[in-house]
């Protein structure tokens, strides 16, 4: 007698075939799908990076602003009124300066301010609030606060930084 299910085992081989090619197609779209949300992401997050440097640039400019002259550029921002400074590059000179008027968006995106705040002083030459009993200013130390703020998605996205700075070298 003839064995007609001789050719059966073809067929097993096929579905090997179909069931390992949709193993990978997954496998492929899972990669493709992990990579599109990897790129959401890391375009979301770059004006918070964008910003994080902002702010570090602000504070380096306001130590190059008190390294150039503490009393033509630190001591004369107005500490008691928080008024808002925006920083200019002047690329003839290649230095800093400040201004309270409005200046051009930083990449036609960031705004950047800093604010300058008095510093009291304990009888332990420690930092501490105003109006604490015993405080004194110190003429020769001040707050300098960093601020970015940018418009993302109907809303203002702001980050801030501070940073004391002292007349260390007297100028």
């Amino acid at each position: 007698m003839k064995n007609i299910f001789k050719n059966k085992k073809n067929g097993m081989g096929m579905v090997e075939v179909v069931v390992g090619s949709a193993i990978i197609s997954v496998g492929i779209l899972g990669l493709i799908g992990v990579y599109n949300y990897y790129l959401q992401i890391m375009v979301h997050n770059t004006p918070n990076i964008q910003a994080a440097y902002l702010l570090e640039e602000g504070i380096e400019s306001a130590r190059l602003l008190r390294d150039q002259s503490w009393n033509d550029n630190i001591a004369t921002l107005s500490v008691a009124t928080s008024t808002q400074y925006y920083l200019v590059f002047n690329t003839t000179t290649s230095k800093w300066t400040t201004t309270s008027g409005n200046v051009a968006l930083i990449d036609g995106l960031f705004d950047r301010t800093i604010t300058a705040s008095s510093t009291y002083r304990n009888s332990n030459h420690d930092i501490v609030p105003k109006g604490t009993s015993g405080a004194t200013l110190d003429a020769s130390t001040t707050l300098i606060t960093a601020k970015v703020s940018w418009r993302s998605g109907g809303a203002t996205t702001s980050k801030s930084i501070s940073a004391y700075l002292t007349n260390i070298f007297g100028n």
